[in-house]
């Protein structure tokens, strides 16, 4: 039995795609290990799930805030001073691997910063060290600080085609397009609508967004969307899934606007698919990038009719009023006018979610195609 180690560097695993990828690999025979920075209250070692969690110190606990909330970069734009925990947490996280590598076959880091961290695992213990990149890690950085660091990696991997086309230039023979993991088994366990709806506590329509409540999502468009959508249709809900440093803009816009009894804030939670089993419509509103998101790829699997921002390679993949609603992105107007069309048009709504559903599996987020093609990879640098 092949012995895997997955280097993270997020401290809770609620939506997180390195946990899912654990979770497949443990269900495919492999022992698995999660390394994971600590922080205060938690435990330096734990089960979930059956995957080993292991903890590491990089300064007294009441100081470990580098990885706290939202996670490290926006810690270091809030809070100039965690720069300072930076050279601690890589010197931890390097000789957190070292001696995970000891009793591992491969590393597989996720997020530069963490592959950047188990190189000398691999230099000194000669074992192979498998990265994969997310996006914030690579995207506007240097390309010749970013190329110097990938070159040295045994393999990349990446679930988007635009951060594939950056690996390439640096590391052709060495990168991979694997889509990420999503939380299979509750895919499996989904709620029925009404179900969800009613642990919701709405009726009627529902309207969702998910993921992170920060520019580049632009939920704010989403919240000016709401006022033209109830004009014509006041039974619809709108629900904003996750948390982040525009949560309280958007509260406030929604007070503003008079909409706030038709939004409702989740915070972040653990049971994605559950929330989107009481959608009737799923959003993707970036300016930068959708193809793929995590939560798209969920709402997709769950088929959800989702309206999609033409951001990125976005209209590379996906085709107008085939598998989605494709609107310009930074658009309020066009979005409400997308959402209307999609409550007020049953049958054509559903086909669009079944059309997308089987879009994402033929793109490689089948539970099949992801384990089979990581499994592949790590054999290739096994026998290197």
């Amino acid at each position: 039995m092949k012995k895997i180690c997955l280097l993270s560097t997020n401290l809770t695993f609620e939506g997180n795609v390195v946990f899912y990828l654990a979770r497949l690999l443990s269900e495919n025979g492999f022992n698995v290990t999660l390394v994971a920075p600590h922080g205060k209250g938690l435990d330096r070692r734990e089960s979930v799930d059956g995957i080993k969690i292991k903890r590491f110190h990089y300064c007294l606990p009441s100081f470990e805030t580098l990885a706290l909330g939202s996670g490290i970069p926006e810690n270091l734009k809030r809070n100039p001073l965690n720069w300072l925990l930076v050279p601690w947490f890589m010197l931890a996280l390097s000789l957190k691997a070292i001696i995970e590598a000891r009793k591992c076959d491969v590393l597989h880091a996720h997020w530069l910063p963490a592959g950047i961290a188990a190189l000398p695992a691999k230099y000194l213990l000669e074992k192979p060290v498998v990265l994969t990149l997310h996006g914030s890690d690579v995207r506007n950085k240097s390309p010749g600080i970013v190329g110097f660091f990938l070159r040295r990696f045994d393999a990349i991997i990446t679930g988007h085609d635009e951060l594939l086309a950056i690996v390439k230039k640096s590391a052709p023979k060495k990168s991979h397009l694997i889509r990420n993991a999503v939380d299979f088994s509750a895919l499996d366990k989904i709620l029925s609508k009404l179900a969800a709806k009613k642990r919701l506590g709405v009726g009627g329509k529902t309207v969702m967004f998910v993921g992170r409540i920060n520019n580049i999502k632009r939920p704010l468009d989403f919240i000016k969307a709401i006022p033209i959508v109830l004009k014509k249709r006041k039974d619809v809900k709108f629900v904003l899934v996750g948390d982040g440093p525009l949560e309280e803009e958007c509260k406030e816009l929604a007070r503003e606007l008079g909409i706030e009894k038709n939004v409702i804030f989740t915070g972040r939670i653990k049971d994605t698919f559950n929330h989107l089993a009481a959608a009737e419509v799923f959003t993707a509103l970036s300016d930068f990038e959708n193809a793929f998101s995590v939560s798209l790829v969920e709402a997709m699997l769950a088929s959800v009719p989702c309206v999609i921002t033409k951001a990125g390679t976005t209209e590379k993949f996906f085709s107008h009023k085939k598998d989605c609603m494709l609107i310009p992105s930074k658009n309020p107007e066009e979005l409400a006018k997308a959402i209307l069309f999609l409550i007020e048009n049953n049958a054509k709504a559903k086909q669009i979610g079944i059309v997308g559903k089987e879009l994402a599996e033929k793109l490689g987020f089948g539970k099949e195609s992801i384990i089979n093609q990581t499994l592949e990879i790590y054999d290739r640098v096994l026998q290197k």
